[in-house]
């Protein structure tokens, strides 16, 4: 297993309004995102990284869009499979209102039994980050993986085979 890098994309104007965004492509970095994502670029620019696999999402390319610049010989690849979860009826809603909801506490608590509703599930995220994972375990180098927070935290959760 190559070394694996994994950064989540810059403050977005979901995050800021408080709103889960799902795979919205039309949500771009705040002021703030794009500061942090040149802050970011300048750290990681010092590794000499193999390959950088970032979610299609726009607000995950423009965050990795100045080590790209500054690094163009780097292989970069869209992935689907790292994507933002798709949390279907959930999509676009406020945060403070879905933590109202009694399914709330479901995710929260068993979230491996959680489907969202018109949406996707947390084993079905599983299945596709596991996929992911399992493609690049016989890379060579350093690799950078930019996604989404509830993405990143399955490819931990795969990676140290919790439930």
């Amino acid at each position: 297993m190559p070394k694996v890098y994994l950064l989540r994309h810059g403050q977005s104007e979901a995050n800021v309004r408080g709103i889960l965004a799902g795979p919205d492509n039309s949500i771009n970095l705040s002021d703030k995102g794009v500061r942090e994502s040149r802050i970011v670029s300048k750290h990681l620019q010092k590794i000499e990284f193999t390959q950088i696999y970032t979610s299609p999402i726009s607000r995950c390319i423009q965050t990795i869009n100045s080590l790209i610049s500054a690094k163009p010989q780097i292989p970069l690849l869209i992935e689907e499979r790292i994507q933002e979860m798709n949390y279907g009826a959930w999509n676009g809603k406020e945060l403070k209102a879905l933590s109202k909801k009694r399914e709330w506490k479901s995710i929260q608590n068993q979230p491996s039994k959680f489907k969202f509703p018109q949406g996707e599930s947390f084993l079905q995220l599983r299945k596709r980050v596991q996929s992911f994972l399992n493609e690049i375990e016989t890379l060579q180098g350093p690799v950078l993986v930019v996604s989404h927070g509830d993405v990143i935290k399955m490819m931990l959760t795969c990676t140290l085979n919790l439930s």
